[in-house]
């Protein structure tokens, strides 16, 4: 036992004890400075977002781009003026969140009469269901008046809303 007690006494105690003070003090500053900044920074951006082109055998509604035999996924998309169309949206989460309230719209210079907006919530996804909703026929679905459609309904956010194939 004294054998043991010597070799105890010959470590370098300062070293290991300024080791294990910065090893604490890393520690504490990860958790305290760089966690918060970091999902702060997620929080500005919490999905990624991107239009959907279908294949030409499903769909409906695209009368906007040239159809194929592929999915495609765009982060821009070029429509006619004063035209109604239809638009697939993908939202893949950055990190887990709660959805409360969906806001969607397009920015303007304030002039609300130029402004594109959207009148109708369309899922295609839906086989057997409500497939088609606006505020005329859900209480959850509304637009205020800087021409944002809202659907006010709390659901629950993945990682992965939604993978290709």
């Amino acid at each position: 036992m004294s054998a043991m007690m010597v070799k105890l006494s010959n470590w370098p105690w300062d070293v290991v004890a300024a080791v294990l003070s910065a090893a604490v003090l890393i520690s504490y500053f990860m958790v305290e400075f760089m966690h918060p900044w970091a999902r702060r920074r997620k929080l500005k951006h919490p999905c990624d977002v991107s239009f959907v082109i279908p294949p030409q055998r499903d769909s409906q509604h695209c009368e906007y781009a040239i159809l194929d035999d592929e999915w495609h996924v765009a982060k821009e998309i070029t429509v006619p003026p004063h035209a109604e169309i239809h638009l697939e949206l993908r939202l893949v989460p950055r990190l887990n969140f709660t959805e409360s309230e969906f806001a969607f719209g397009c920015d303007s210079d304030g002039n609300l009469d130029k402004k594109p907006f959207a009148f109708e919530f369309f899922s295609s996804f839906v086989d057997r269901g409500k497939k088609v909703a606006n505020p005329d026929n859900d209480e959850d679905h509304y637009t205020d008046r800087h021409q944002y459609y809202q659907i006010g309904k709390d659901q629950w956010a993945s990682i992965i809303l939604w993978d290709w194939p």
